[in-house]
């Protein structure tokens, strides 16, 4: 055979299967997805699910996951605790700070604005802990206290990726918020394939960085 004709062979054969390979990750992360949706509809879960999302997608992006179901539920029931301590302190953390805001907004005083703009800076140091939290835990095995810790450490270690991860979310919640279509729109896709894709993509973001540690 030609030189030429086995270097397009080769060519085509490799394009196959790379469109088999990206075939394979998008059908993972739907899977993945919807089992994500399931395995939240007790609200409580929601910690666990996610934790569970983050470390399944971080291996769809290093390869692909066999007997996927098995391996969502095995990762599940092993991240529970932990998802549910960080999903609950998540939970109350945000709640305060969004009671805070509430408070502050119906104080007509110089001092409540001062104060507002303080709650603000701890909300976004609090999204920046749980932009690394849940990634972490998904990777590594400590305490919870131990691993907030660290969040908050490598966050701002990492400020370039920490900020990349605000434009990730930032589009998300926008979506969401901006009117009845645009959240109709939102969720549609987030039921379908939304959650996965986020998580793969911060899982993405973060593995330069925890390739340091």
């Amino acid at each position: 055979m030609p030189k030429g004709s086995q270097a397009l062979k080769k060519k085509i054969f490799g394009l196959d299967n790379k469109v088999m390979r990206t075939s394979a990750k998008i059908f993972d992360l739907m899977v993945l997805n919807f089992l994500f949706v399931l395995s939240c509809l007790p609200i409580i879960t929601i910690g666990p699910a996610w934790l569970t999302l983050c470390s399944l997608t971080d291996k769809v992006r290093r390869g692909s996951i066999h007997q996927i179901s098995r391996t969502y539920v095995s990762q599940f029931v092993q991240n529970f605790k932990q998802g549910v301590l960080l999903g609950t302190g998540a939970f109350l953390i945000v709640v305060s700070v969004q009671l805070n805001l509430w408070i502050f907004k119906s104080l007509n005083h110089p001092v409540a604005f001062g104060l507002r703009i303080a709650t603000y800076g701890i909300g976004l140091i609090v999204l920046f802990i749980l932009f690394y939290a849940f990634p972490l835990s998904a990777k590594y095995e400590a305490p919870v206290t131990q691993m907030l810790k660290n969040a908050f450490l490598i966050s701002f270690l990492n400020i370039h990726k920490t900020l990349l991860l605000l434009l990730l979310f930032a589009p998300v919640v926008l979506l969401l918020t901006y009117s009845p279509v645009t959240l109709l729109l939102g969720a549609s896709i987030f039921l379908f394939i939304g959650f996965s894709t986020i998580a793969f993509l911060q899982m993405l973001i973060l593995a330069p960085v925890f390739e340091k540690y």
